[in-house]
C-alpha cells in the first residue's frame, strides 16, 4: 500500500509481483507467486512501528531486498 499509517486496523495487506521463477522471503518464510508472478501477504499490525522486509531471490540469483515501515496510530 502507499499508505504508511494507519488507523483502527489490525492488518496491512501487501501485493506485489515479481518473477515467476524468483523466490520470495518474509520473516524467513518463503511466500509462493501465482502463475503471473503475483503474491500477497498480510502482516499483522501492532501499535508504533511495523517494519517488513521482503526479500527477493531472482532465477539468475540475483538478490533484492525492500523494506517498509507501516505505523499503526491511536
Amino acid at each position: 500500500p502507499k499508505e504508511t499509517i494507519f488507523k483502527r486496523t489490525d492488518k496491512v495487506h501487501i501485493v506485489g509481483r515479481t518473477e515467476k521463477e524468483a523466490t520470495i522471503t518474509i520473516f524467513g518464510n518463503r511466500i509462493y507467486q501465482d502463475d503471473n508472478g503475483v503474491f500477497s501477504y498480510d502482516l499483522p499490525l501492532h501499535m508504533g512501528r511495523n517494519q517488513i522486509a521482503i526479500k527477493v531471490v531472482g532465477a539468475n540469483g540475483k538478490e533484492s531486498i525492500l523494506k517498509k515501515e507501516f505505523v499503526l496510530a491511536e
